[in-house]
């Protein structure tokens, strides 16, 4: 968990780049989640559209910085759209059969047909008692949730706003910890 106010660098292509972390969730937040400013900015780095939906079965594309981090560079990974995960009739965990290792937390979903950001990579799938990972079953945040607080902030350059992901809702921390019972869906008889 990174403190607000922390200083730290990351690399991007090789690039370091200084950057402050001006909000983290809380350890019982639903979400896993910081905001980073870059000190400096990216010359000819483009800002993705997001999107305002999801298609289940879509294409889609995950890119980060997995298994081997910097030393071989980003990995693009393909993959599809497999849930939409609702809670209180919004978004609010995408499932996708992109490959996600450790390390790639952070890293965009894309929606391969137009490259529209779709959301940010949270987790895979684990079994930490069998030392397992499953990595063509991630999740990620869906960019629905965190666009509303982006836009609240670009106005008031205050992170205060992103506190809402703070808020503790029962339902959806069931949902980030993968237990029963957080969907309405009928279950399968077979």
């Amino acid at each position: 968990m990174m403190a607000p106010s922390t200083k730290f660098y990351f690399s991007i292509c090789r690039l370091t780049l200084k950057g402050r972390v001006l909000f983290a969730t809380k350890e019982n937040s639903a979400y896993d989640v910081a905001l980073v400013e870059l000190e400096e900015d990216l010359l000819y780095v483009e800002i993705p559209v997001a999107a305002s939906g999801f298609n289940k079965g879509e294409d889609v594309c995950v890119i980060a910085y997995g298994v081997f981090g910097q030393s071989c560079g980003p990995s693009v990974t393909a993959g599809v759209l497999s849930a939409v995960i609702i809670v209180d009739q919004q978004p609010a965990m995408l499932q996708t059969t992109c490959a996600v290792h450790a390390g790639a937390s952070g890293g965009p979903v894309f929606r391969t047909s137009s490259g529209e950001l779709l959301g940010i990579v949270s987790s895979n799938a684990q079994n930490n008692s069998a030392g397992a990972s499953y990595p063509h079953l991630n999740f990620s945040l869906p960019i629905t949730v965190l666009q509303p607080l982006l836009a609240r902030y670009n106005q008031t350059r205050d992170a205060a706003v992103f506190e809402q992901l703070n808020q503790v809702n029962d339902r959806l921390c069931a949902v980030w910890r993968l237990q029963d019972g957080f969907s309405n869906t009928q279950k399968s008889k077979l």
